[in-house]
């Protein structure tokens, strides 16, 4: 049932996380997207003209008004609208982050496709089964240590 599921679940994400923060000796690959310096600029020049466009020294606003033209590939003579800040203010300034390694990946690359490794780690998921579900229904000869069988068809001998 739904709510039955919710804890583990819970539980599962933190023992996720755990294992991911544990594993990552790089902070930089922690995240899917990052921001970008340039769209973030490009936004902020946006976000001065609309709210305080009248109090810029004119150079300024010429600095400002040049880099959403550039982004936009508008020519110098065209007018920026009202439309065109808010667009630009509106667009996401994040990009794909190329260091990101999913924690799942850290997971796998830490077994080393060791099998000792691997049987150590399936007994910890299943101790913690165990220890969030809290199940009374387990089939019969169900164990935390019961024998772990890594069987790899591509393996050369």
């Amino acid at each position: 049932c739904p709510d039955c599921s919710l804890t583990p679940n819970k539980a599962t994400q933190r023992r996720q996380k755990e294992l991911e923060s544990k594993l990552r000796k790089d902070p930089s690959t922690a995240k899917k997207v990052i921001p970008s310096k340039e769209l973030y600029h490009i936004r902020s020049c946006a976000l001065a003209i609309m709210n305080h466009g009248d109090k810029l020294p004119p150079a300024k606003l010429e600095e400002y008004q040049t880099v959403i033209r550039k982004h936009h590939k508008l020519d110098k003579q065209e007018q920026l609208s009202k439309e065109i800040l808010q667009e630009t203010i509106d667009m996401e300034f994040t990009i794909p982050n190329e260091n990101f390694i999913p924690g799942a990946q850290l997971v796998v690359d830490a077994l080393n496709e060791d099998d000792d490794k691997i049987a150590d780690f399936i007994r910890d998921w299943r101790y913690h089964f165990l220890e969030t579900m809290h199940s009374r229904y387990l089939p019969i000869g169900w164990d935390v240590d019961s024998p772990v069988h890594c069987d790899r068809p591509n393996q050369r001998t």
